[in-house]
């Protein structure tokens, strides 16, 4: 029995053909970038073993990194920051980078000190704000949301020392500020 074959047909045998050759690639690359990592892991753990403490307590924290931001816009290094007015968010983002070389006490040292890291932000009037945040495996963030901020207001709130630090912005204040 004679199997005839439209052009139609062709097309899709080829683009399946071209799908195929494309997942392949996809695994050959996934599969390398697997031996990478566990290399790296590797090494990782290695350069770990050569470290005193007070080393080990500075690549602890530099795992776990925190950034403040407003309506989805990083804090500046000045702390002031200029938003349109309706809306504000005000989120703490924690992550954690070291899960696969850190140990659970050196983690736990990396962190921010505290009970929440969302203690770290000061003096913010919450009457009118609502707790938001995100949960997740490596991400996570907690902050505040008020839906009606009207132009020329300005939201002002502090940050712990230690928080400036590990933002690396210079100071305290952090100034909000409606168009």
């Amino acid at each position: 029995q004679e199997v005839v074959v439209d052009d139609q047909d062709s097309s899709s045998k080829g683009e399946v053909e071209m799908d195929t050759n494309e997942i392949d690639s996809l695994r050959m690359k996934v599969e390398s970038l697997n031996q990478q990592n566990q290399y790296l892991l590797a090494t990782i753990n290695n350069l770990i073993d050569s470290l005193s403490d007070e080393e080990m307590l500075q690549f602890s924290k530099d795992q776990i990194t925190y950034e403040l931001s407003i309506n989805g816009e990083s804090i500046p290094e000045n702390g002031q920051i200029i938003v349109e007015e309706g809306m504000v968010d005000i989120l703490l983002y924690e992550t954690k980078l070291g899960f696969d070389f850190l140990s659970e006490d050196w983690l736990e040292k990396g962190i921010i000190s505290g009970e929440e890291y969302i203690d770290h932000l000061l003096n913010i009037d919450t009457l009118n704000w609502t707790l938001i945040g995100t949960d997740g495996t490596v991400n996570t963030s907690r902050g505040y949301q008020s839906a009606d901020i009207k132009s020329g207001q300005q939201v002002t709130f502090e940050i712990t020392d230690e928080l400036r630090e590990r933002l690396g912005i210079d100071t305290n204040l952090i100034q909000i500020k409606m168009k």
